[in-house]
């Protein structure tokens, strides 16, 4: 149908400046700009078509090195507004209708994020990265709540998260050259699909860890064998990767994997 028909072109311009103090230490600040081409909702019962959306991001940080290159940090300052933002709501007494909506109020998303990295010693390496964000969302017209200002949340939007590394390389062996390494990574909770309702799935921490023993020689010199021992979510950690909530009432989740471990072999030749 022409009345569906979309037509749409848009040149988004970004901008970037570096300055570098000196050789290990450099400072930049951005912006650009983006956007997401309208549509209508699959699942709509009127056909009612929504306009674009715009995203405008504002980024400052640095960039440094430092004890002979074994410090290295690197911090970013963002801003993030998105104009007409794509909402999906969902009619209260059916909710396999929906429309998608143009938020009538900028959305914003304020954050920070770092990450260091440190080798304080001979073969071993540590890790850390966090990331902050703070989302405003305001209160948004519902055309199935008869136009109604009604609270949406913002999806996929932690407001803490990160991880911790640390890998050692032993010295050699006789036997080949051996590598261990451990990583957490936390996540606070957050909406995963649906900006409706306030209930969300709980904040979870994983650990991780290998072993890898490479270039293990092989008789008659025909090439090298590698053996990886390793385990995920080694606390048995139960924790939510997908879920779908309507007005705090769950009707879906996905779990993640509970406790593996494994063991790999490979030949190189």
């Amino acid at each position: 149908d022409a009345k569906y028909a979309i037509d749409d072109s848009q040149t988004d311009p970004a901008i970037t400046l570096n300055y570098h103090w000196h050789e290990n230490l450099i400072t930049y600040a951005s912006w650009g700009r983006a956007y997401r081409s309208g549509g209508v909702s699959s699942r709509s019962l009127t056909m009612q078509s929504f306009a674009r959306e715009e995203v405008s991001t504002s980024e400052l940080g640095l960039k440094m090195e430092g004890w002979e290159r074994r410090l290295r940090f690197n911090l970013a300052l963002f801003t993030t507004d998105f104009d007409g933002m794509f909402i999906d709501t969902l009619d209260p007494t059916d909710v396999t209708i929906a429309e998608t909506i143009n938020a009538a109020n900028t959305v914003e998303v304020r954050g920070f994020e770092f990450d260091l990295t440190l080798r304080p010693i001979e073969g071993l390496t540590l890790g850390i990265n966090y990331t902050y964000l703070d989302g405003n969302m305001p209160l948004q017209p519902n055309p199935l709540a008869g136009g109604a200002l009604e609270s949406f949340q913002l999806t996929q939007t932690p407001k803490h998260a990160g991880a911790m590394t640390l890998d050692y390389r032993f010295p050699s062996l006789a036997i080949g050259s051996l590598t261990g390494h451990v990583g957490i990574t936390s996540t606070d909770k957050y909406h995963h699909y649906h900006s409706r309702g306030t209930a969300t799935p709980d904040s979870y921490t994983l650990l991780d860890a290998r072993l890898i023993l490479t270039d293990i020689p092989l008789a008659g010199d025909k090439g090298n064998l590698t053996v990886s021992l390793w385990g995920k979510n080694l606390a048995d950690e139960e924790y939510v990767i997908g879920s779908f909530y309507y007005e705090d009432i769950t009707t879906t989740q996905a779990f993640g994997d509970p406790r593996t471990a494994g063991l790999d072999l490979m030949y190189q030749f």
